[in-house]
């Protein structure tokens, strides 16, 4: 089924090739899309980035050389005027705000979706500021809003007064079969963890920011009696207060933080526990991720995401958020079962597959065919 005599213009908008997990969901977009009826592309602000392995070739690239957002307006409502793409989609707050306007300028009534990737009220993200208002006011004019989970979904609609039927919630894809042959691959040799079997592993992967709550995991672990090893991967402005808050209290040696690992998935398949500890979520991409690595999975029931992600006690546990001693006792509990953190693991294998790329890229071109034939 195409528009017409030609396939659908999927035309996706981001700064760079390079950023977090927004970034790179988009890429997977335009991975999996459907050669046979869409014709995806990848409008960049800049050629910059390290994730042009990740891209398929045969994604058309479009540069505008803007160093700044503001500055991408312009050339970027007349790429659209110029070329008439079918759907033109982005992410992140500013370059929604900006593309929405990029749209109303090319004056070729092309449907623009924008898609949401937090929870900004549970995140403290302030309203009624000029970039609040901007976001607002670009939210209720694009013509689809994606919310990757169903609290976000409901922070959107309520936040900027949407129309329910504007905002649709379609979760991150995951390419669960590629996180399958990673995790395979050997790992490293890392101090303290590759080298140690008589110790329990419990991993966290994720941005060292205090929306985390690594601090939490830190000051958990320290309570545990059985003997641990916790390893965090990633890097971020908390990485010293973390290491010094761990030799205060007195486990640096039972604590890795490396750094960035650009396969942590070896690592994750060898953890006893995978431990999400954040304060809020969009979604929470690394549950699914490590579910796919067949690690049982501990997280906190943050707004939003986990609790749509794990069915508690079936393929994962959840824990309340802001709290060490929650996490100290559930933690302890699993490491304290393997039988039940076995089990947890072999049905999160199964359930997971709803996350998996093929699954949720339909949901984007169900979008894209209502979008065309409406437009």
């Amino acid at each position: 089924m195409t528009l017409g005599d030609h396939k659908i213009k999927v035309a996706v908008v981001l700064p760079e090739l390079g950023g977090g997990g927004a970034q790179r969901t988009f890429l997977n977009v335009l991975n999996h899309l459907d050669r046979e009826l869409f014709d995806p592309i990848l409008v960049l602000y800049r050629p910059a980035g390290s994730f042009r392995s990740l891209l398929k070739s045969d994604v058309k690239i479009v540069t505008l050389d803007s160093v700044r957002t503001l500055w991408s307006i312009i050339p970027l409502a007349r790429w659209i005027r110029s070329e008439s793409p079918d759907v033109v989609m982005s992410t992140l707050l500013h370059i929604n705000v900006a593309t929405v306007i990029s749209g109303i300028l090319s004056r070729k009534g092309v449907p623009v979706v924008v898609r949401e990737s937090n929870n900004l009220t549970a995140a403290g993200r302030p309203l009624r500021t000029l970039s609040g208002m901007a976001v607002r006011w670009a939210y209720r004019r694009a013509e689809t809003v994606i919310a990757l989970s169903k609290g976000v979904r409901r922070d959107v609609i309520d936040r900027y007064s949407l129309k329910e039927d504007r905002v649709r919630m379609i979760y991150n894809p995951i390419d669960l079969e590629a996180i399958q042959s990673l995790s395979m691959e050997k790992a490293d040799p890392l101090p303290g963890w590759t080298d140690d079997s008589n110790q329990h592993r419990i991993i966290a992967v994720g941005r060292l920011v205090p929306q985390k709550g690594f601090e939490l995991l830190i000051e958990a672990v320290s309570q545990l009696d059985a003997p641990w090893r916790l390893l965090i991967i990633g890097e971020g402005i908390e990485d010293y207060n973390l290491k010094a808050l761990a030799k205060n209290l007195g486990i640096s040696k039972h604590v890795i933080m490396p750094g960035f690992i650009a396969n942590p998935f070896p690592y994750i398949a060898m953890a006893d526990l995978f431990v999400l500890s954040s304060r809020w979520e969009g979604f929470g991409h690394v549950i699914p991720e490590a579910m796919a690595c067949g690690t049982p999975v501990l997280a906190t029931r943050c707004p939003s995401g986990p609790d749509e992600i794990i069915e508690e006690g079936i393929d994962g546990q959840l824990c309340e958020p802001g709290s060490s001693n929650s996490l100290t006792s559930n933690i302890e509990c699993l490491l304290k079962s393997p039988d039940i953190r076995d089990r947890m693991a072999n049905t999160a294998k199964v359930s997971v597959q709803r996350f998996s790329a093929g699954e949720v890229i339909r949901q984007y071109e169900i979008l894209f065919k209502e979008l065309s034939s409406d437009s």
